[in-house]
């Protein structure tokens, strides 16, 4: 079952990413400005409600969470990145969903993403395959819309940058 584990020292199982799971089930959206004011729990509950309807219909709900959860992350950490060019020589992203296990076994880590920008020329990479685990999903959660790169967009402001 997803969204709940007995952890070690404890008498009952409990939720994974709480937080996620108290945001899916949220009643309301936060509205206003202060709607960041707890960033974890109120953030989620707003960023998660375009998705409530597909995580709903879901034949396993708490799943559809976990990927709706990574296209939120996913987005908000691409949108962070702020001419590369100027800062850095590389930057790499390994993005996935961390699936937490009961007892002794040890947590799981599902890369969904594995790229590469040479912040210089701009060239960008998908080391996806370099991971032996075959091709990564080619869709964001709950569209037909195809993935398109994390460093596409910084990958074309480089390369129209300036004396580039």
């Amino acid at each position: 079952a997803f969204s709940k584990i007995r952890r070690q020292g404890q008498a009952h199982d409990s939720t994974c990413c709480g937080a996620a799971v108290a945001a899916y089930s949220a009643t309301k959206v936060p509205s206003g400005e202060n709607w960041v004011v707890d960033m974890e729990q109120m953030a989620l509950t707003r960023l998660l409600a375009p998705y409530r309807k597909k995580i709903a219909a879901d034949p396993e709900p708490m799943k559809a969470l976990a990927y709706a959860n990574f296209e939120i992350s996913h987005d908000y950490i691409r949108e962070q990145i702020s001419k590369p060019e100027g800062v850095c020589k590389e930057i790499a992203v390994l993005g996935g969903i961390m699936v937490n296990l009961p007892g002794d076994v040890g947590d799981r880590f599902v890369p969904i993403t594995f790229e590469v920008l040479d912040c210089s020329t701009g060239r960008h990479e998908d080391l996806f395959a370099s991971l032996g685990l075959g091709q990564a999903a080619p869709h964001r959660f709950g569209t037909s819309e195809r993935r398109r790169p994390f460093f596409e967009p910084h990958a074309a402001a480089i390369a129209g940058a300036p004396g580039a």
